[in-house]
């Protein structure tokens, strides 16, 4: 996978985020994006890849300068096509979230800190929080390293529903400066005479309230969420949603194929409008996010292709024989107008006539609106495409075909 990290200094990103770079590059092609610094030649020697951002001025307000730093982003993007995008601090999440969602580029921000610019009300707070709310309407996921800020964007209608706090940065800051901290005070109270006994009993004093707040932390973390873990293994079946980086990595090594996928709309967004489907040759999938054991309907949402009376209901244990565990993929489908395509798959869906009715066995899962699609244009023969991606699919599951593929 091709992963581009959106940053405004070199030391934060070293500094804090050194253990990611090394998983990340372990498995995937990282480019970092960023201005210049010393510590950019030794992310470098890690094995990321350097895009020099020099027009990033992590305080600057010159709108001529904004605006070329948006237009520097989408150039990065159509050059290097990333599968994903992860952005730090307020210029890359805003303006790398701008640039990424006019490319329907998927993309993860990251808040650490709101500024000044938030915090304080008056115009400046107001134009940030437009910004933002702008810049972050189409992230797959919004992390917050503290709940005040996660809070404070709340109640400012900026994000809603693909927000998460991180409570593991909470604990390992706690835990370094609950633990490391006080034995280095500690260690500097017995070598060296400034340190007063009453300045040493106060930070040690600090230190272990913070420790005490760490601790119920981690109690919280393992005793609670593992509690949780436990009751669901018992019942096997520990359930999770997959977010867009999973379905993408799942897709890339499932069916073998380099393809830039876009889109990730669900299926109710399309019901609504399938406006931002290119009208072009291509392939497109049918995902689920979670992996709970589907629940089928012995009825079909779908209507027909040819006259009403054309059931497009299987039985029960057909779609129970048919379903495919272990993986998001539903359906692969393909057309030389998928948006033409995608309407009449949607048309189908709502109980209407279409001229289509392949992948029809989805609309018998009560889940079905939660459904996710997206599609990747080809220049290629979309049968052959197709074709090849689910003979893929059937190398990596004994021979079966995606659950509503009811032919190669």
């Amino acid at each position: 996978m091709k992963i581009v990290i959106l940053a405004n200094n070199d030391v934060g990103l070293y500094k804090f985020r050194r253990e990611l770079l090394e998983e990340l590059i372990k498995e995937n092609e990282v480019y970092i994006c960023l201005p210049n610094g010393e510590f950019v030649k030794d992310m470098v020697n890690m094995g990321t890849k350097f895009i020099s951002c020099e027009l990033l001025d992590r305080h600057g307000t010159n709108p001529f300068k904004e605006l070329k730093l948006i237009s520097f982003y989408k150039r990065v993007l159509k050059e290097y096509t990333p599968d994903i995008v992860l952005t730090y601090t307020i210029k890359p999440n805003v303006y790398g979230g701008m640039a990424c969602n006019k490319y329907k580029v998927p993309y993860v921000a990251n808040i650490t800190g709101l500024g000044t610019a938030v915090e304080n009300e008056g115009i400046m707070q107001k134009i940030t929080l437009a910004l933002y709310k702008k810049g972050l309407k189409s992230a797959q996921k919004v992390f917050f390293q503290n709940k005040e800020n996660q809070d404070f964007m709340l109640r400012h209608n900026v994000v809603s529903g693909k927000y998460a706090f991180s409570r593991k940065w909470y604990n390992k800051i706690l835990w370094t400066y609950s633990v490391i901290l006080p034995l280095s005070v500690i260690y500097y109270g017995i070598r060296y005479d400034d340190i007063t006994k009453a300045e040493l009993l106060l930070l040690l004093g600090v230190h272990s309230i913070m420790l005490l707040g760490a601790f119920g932390a981690f109690i919280d973390d393992v005793f609670l969420n593992n509690n949780t873990v436990k009751e669901n293994s018992a019942s096997k079946s520990y359930h999770y949603n997959k977010n867009n980086v999973d379905m993408v990595a799942e897709i890339s090594k499932e069916l073998d194929c380099t393809l830039q996928f876009k889109g990730f709309k669900t299926i109710r967004e399309l019901k609504e409008s399938c406006s931002e489907v290119p009208s072009s040759n291509g392939v497109y999938l049918v995902l689920r996010r979670n992996n709970q054991q589907p629940v089928f309907s012995i009825s079909s949402l779908g209507g027909y292709v040819k006259v009403p009376n054309d059931s497009p209901c299987y039985s029960l244990s057909y779609l129970q024989e048919q379903y495919v565990n272990g993986t998001c993929i539903l359906y692969i489908g393909k057309s030389t107008n998928m948006r033409s395509r995608l309407r009449s798959y949607m048309r189908f869906g709502q109980g209407k006539r279409a001229s289509h009715g392949g992948g029809r066995a989805i609309w018998q899962m009560t889940d079905v609106d939660d459904f996710v699609i997206c599609w990747a244009e080809t220049l290629e023969n979309s049968r052959m495409v197709e074709w090849r991606m689910i003979q893929a699919f059937k190398l990596s599951h004994e021979g079966k075909r995606p659950f509503a593929n009811m032919s190669d």
